[in-house]
C-alpha cells in the first residue's frame, strides 16, 4: 500500500530524519540557546544533502506576493517547516515572526532586509541594512516581537529558501507594515497548500 504522506511515499529519509531530531531538539518550551543553534547546524546541514523531491512543492505562485508550503508542523504546534518559492521580482511584505526563526536558501539568493521599528508600533519602519542570502547560509532570529524584516528574490531564477520556526507560522496572528494605510496591521499568512490541494509535505 502506497503511503499518502508525500514524504514517505518519496521515500525522503533524509528530511523525516531532520524533522525528526529537530522536533526533539526543541522539545522544551522556550528551547535552549544550545537547542536552536543545534536546529540551526542541522538546518544548514539538510540544504548541502537535500533537495525537494516533490515538485508540487516548488510550485510558483505568481498572483501571490510568494509561495509558501507547509512541510512539517509537530503535534504541539511549536516546530514548523516551511519551504517558499520567490519568483524574480517578488517580496514579502515587511513583517515580524513573533517565534524563532532558522532560514536558508537552497536555490537562488534573497535578499533580506532588516527594519528598525517603534516599541509601541507607531511610527514607519526603518531600513537598517540589508544581506544576500546564498544557498546554505543559515539566518536566525529571535522571538523579538519589534524585530522586522523584508525578503525578496534577488536571483535571475526563483529563489527557493527552507524556513524552520517555533511556531505554526501560517496560523499564528502576525504583525505587518501597510504601506497604503501608513501603519502596522496584524495578519495570518496561511499557506500555498490551501491552494494547491497539497498536504502537509512531512505528517507524523
Amino acid at each position: 500500500m502506497v503511503s499518502s504522506c508525500p514524504a514517505i511515499a518519496q521515500e525522503d529519509d533524509r528530511f523525516v530524519a531532520f524533522c525528526d531530531i529537530c522536533d526533539d531538539l526543541v522539545r522544551d518550551t522556550p528551547p535552549s540557546g544550545r537547542s536552536l543553534a543545534r536546529v540551526a547546524e542541522l538546518t544548514g546541514k539538510l540544504v548541502k544533502e537535500w533537495s525537494m523531491p516533490d515538485d508540487r512543492y516548488l510550485q510558483c505562485q505568481p498572483d501571490a506576493m510568494y509561495g509558501s508550503y507547509l512541510l512539517y508542523l509537530n503535534a504541539s504546534g511549536t516546530f514548523n517547516v516551511v519551504l517558499d518559492v520567490f519568483l524574480p521580482g517578488q517580496a514579502a511584505v515587511i513583517h515580524n515572526h513573533r517565534c524563532w526563526c532558522a532560514f536558508t536558501c537552497l536555490h537562488g539568493a534573497e535578499r533580506e532586509r532588516l527594519y528598525s521599528v517603534d516599541l509601541d508600533l507607531s511610527d514607519a519602519p526603518a531600513e537598517t541594512h540589508e544581506r544576500i542570502c546564498k544557498a546554505g547560509e543559515v539566518r536566525v532570529l529571535d522571538d523579538d516581537r519589534n524585530l522586522f524584516h523584508q525578503v525578496e528574490c534577488a536571483s535571475d531564477s526563483p529563489a527557493v529558501s527552507l524556513h524552520v520556526y517555533g511556531a505554526d507560522i501560517g496560523r499564528i496572528e502576525r504583525d505587518m507594515w501597510d504601506e497604503e494605510a501608513g501603519k502596522f496591521v496584524t495578519f495570518r499568512s496561511n499557506y500555498s497548500n490551501d491552494l494547491a490541494g497539497l498536504p502537509a509535505y512531512y505528517e507524523k
